[in-house]
């Protein structure tokens, strides 16, 4: 059985969330936290490891870049036994949620390596853009801006079509107007030329 010890506390709320082991021979694996004192842990090397300090990657992202996992029983930070081989179907419920980043800092405020640190550092500033997580959202408020919009919209078109139908009113009611005293007229200059035939 292969035994790890905790090297690097990224996260850590009464216990250690996740953290770098590494195993006699040095080998990295990254931890997370599954509950009753479990870890998800797969292999990691050190690019994946920068790429996950410099929060260029998420937790869910690392984990997906890898097809080999394994459940460690975390004992003691210097005794954490690493568990039989898992496949991805086995523990695709047990991934860390998607835009879930680690903060490095944490470990220095644990082991106290850095004195000026007297409470645990705060997390990381949230990125302007929105992330995947908050997309449902984005897109609500995206469709409820367009829904004003259209309302808007709705309300110009529907007052033009009003508009629109009050002048094809009035002008076929010209028109009628129009034939009405033309035919009053024919009718008047009809019965005067018919009085002057019977002269």
């Amino acid at each position: 059985m292969t035994k790890l010890k905790i090297d690097t506390i990224l996260d850590w709320y009464d216990e250690p969330l996740t953290f770098i082991a590494r195993d006699e021979q040095g080998k990295a694996y990254l931890c997370y936290i599954i509950g009753n004192g479990e870890y998800l842990t797969l292999p990691i090397n050190n690019e994946r490891i920068g790429l996950l300090l410099r929060q260029e990657s998420d937790l869910r992202d690392i984990y997906l870049l890898s097809n080999t996992y394994n459940i460690a029983k975390y004992h003691s930070d210097s005794d954490i036994e690493l568990g039989e081989a898992k496949t991805y179907s086995e523990i695709e419920h047990l991934l860390p949620a998607k835009d879930h980043y680690v903060n490095d800092s944490f470990d220095k405020w644990i082991r106290g390596d850095n004195s000026d640190l007297k409470t645990p550092p705060p997390p990381p500033e949230p990125d302007p853009t929105p992330k995947k997580v908050f997309e449902n959202e984005v897109l609500i408020c995206d469709l409820e801006d367009k829904v004003k919009v259209l309302s808007r919209n709705q309300r110009f078109h529907r007052s033009l079509l009003l508009a629109i139908i009050a002048f094809l009113f009035i002008l076929l009611s010209l028109i009628l107007w129009q034939s009405s005293s033309i035919r009053s007229i024919e009718r008047e200059l009809y019965f005067l030329s018919s009085i002057n035939i019977w002269r």
